[in-house]
């Protein structure tokens, strides 16, 4: 089985924050022991041309991201996708809800339910639509705890100006700016894959406390057990940023107009239990996605002789339809006028007004003409067709076609007492042994 990470974004310029996420998931495949020669590194726009052996690929990012401008799904059918933390707190912002949410999606993402989200907005948002759906967080959220040690940098990472002099003089000493975007022109998708790793490591083996407006930045590194302090956009695309609704309450969340109330004595918390929920599930999920194709192929597999064998198989026309028109061809060629009548009243038979046995008929004789049916149980019509009681008497020059196998024995007792000619009855039911069938065997006759 083969498993794919998304390493691709935006080009040229990257945010760091959207690999994040998938290093995350890359530990969670180290966990199941998945090698890394299973491991298929795809863009984002890799996952709509996708055409190799089917993938398994976790859906950690914006639902946006994998609908096309007419609402359609950009997801390869080789795909089998597994939505453990998507958000749709872009929505009306990237585009409006109903074109992120239309009908085709709406059924792609309950086929591959339940979706797990990021945040509380998307889950009751793809709850309304009745796709089911729960909240996960953010994936990052996972990572462990890093060692214990001396950690000395203050780390500002896309961090306001209006920040640096709220900063005590003894953090000051040792800031360390960074940005989490970068330029990868010209760069592999693993050269940037490793670059974005080795910045984050950065972080982990120097980073006393961190100070972002990336929800990217602080949650991994509280997760790490670093302190960590979010500065809310006050330049934001969103009035209200929807994805915070999740934010870990051990993060220290501050708006511009509280900078002078910062805690910078934070200590980053310890939730372990939270960390096992998120990875436990997504490991379930992942393994479901993995036995259920398993036992796919598995089952196409044992049924691959059977499939074999059928298409060797003569199949010479013994349906419905040869009976009836090898019937026609004796007995009633063109240009010979005739009637008949199907004893069995069967509903399934028919399309609206039109009937299979009498497209059957006139295929060999137009002149056939159908009067109506004869059945036990059943009155009135049937395909505009009277329905007749099994009194009916036929004349020489009518026949009656059997099609209900439950009436094959009341049908040979008409034939026995109206003493039926060939010409005038046609059995197209199967006709199972009986005991008869049995003691006409014994005697020999």
């Amino acid at each position: 089985m083969k498993y794919g990470l998304l390493s691709g974004f935006v080009y040229p310029v990257v945010n760091f924050g959207d690999y994040v996420q998938y290093f995350a998931i890359e530990r969670l495949y180290r966990a199941m022991g998945i090698s890394e020669e299973d491991i298929c590194f795809l863009s984002l726009s890799e996952v709509e041309t996708y055409d190799g052996e089917t993938l398994i690929v976790p859906i950690n990012f914006y639902l946006s991201s994998f609908i096309s401008p007419e609402g359609k799904v950009k997801i390869s059918s080789k795909i089998f996708p597994v939505f453990l933390g998507v958000t749709v707190s872009d929505a009306d912002i990237a585009d409006s809800v109903d074109k992120i949410l239309t009908p085709s999606v709406i059924a792609y993402l309950k086929m591959y339910a339940p979706v797990g989200c990021r945040d509380w907005y998307s889950c009751n948002l793809l709850k309304k639509y009745n796709i089911p759906a729960y909240v996960q967080g953010c994936i990052t959220n996972i990572f462990p705890e890093r060692k214990s040690g001396t950690y000395t940098k203050t780390i500002l990472v896309d961090c306001p100006q209006a920040v640096a002099k709220y900063l005590p003089e003894k953090l000051r000493k040792n800031c360390v700016i960074l940005n989490n975007s970068g330029l990868i022109a010209g760069k592999s998708k693993k050269e940037v894959w490793d670059m974005v790793k080795r910045q984050y490591q950065y972080i982990v083996d120097h980073a006393a406390i961190v100070v972002s407006q990336r929800y990217h930045i602080v949650t991994p590194c509280n997760a790490m057990g670093i302190p960590s302090i979010m500065i809310k956009r006050n330049m934001d695309h969103l009035m209200e940023d929807r994805r915070l609704d999740t934010l870990h309450p051990g993060i220290g969340l501050y708006s511009i107009q509280q900078l002078s109330s910062i805690d910078w004595n934070l200590q980053a918390p310890k939730f372990d239990d939270l960390k096992e929920a998120i990875a436990s599930l997504a490991i379930s999920r992942i393994q479901h996605a993995r036995n259920l194709l398993e036992g796919k192929t598995q089952l196409s597999a044992l049924w691959t002789e059977s499939l074999s064998r059928y298409k060797q198989m003569d199949f010479t026309d013994t349906t419905m339809k040869g009976c009836i028109q090898n019937f026609c061809r004796e007995y009633y060629p063109a240009p010979r006028r005739a009637s008949y009548y199907i004893w069995g009243a069967k509903p399934s038979l028919c399309k609206e007004d039109k009937c299979d046995v009498e497209i059957y008929t006139k295929q060999i004789n137009s002149d056939l003409v159908l009067k109506g049916w004869i059945d036990t149980y059943s009155t009135g019509t049937l395909a505009q067709r009277p329905i007749y009681k099994p009194s009916l008497s036929i004349s020489e020059n009518e026949f009656i076609i059997l099609v209900s196998q439950s009436a094959i024995d009341d049908f040979k007792k008409y034939v026995e007492i109206n003493h039926l000619q060939p010409h005038q009855y046609l059995i197209c039911a199967e006709q199972y042994i009986n005991a008869e069938d049995l003691q006409m065997g014994v005697d020999g006759k």
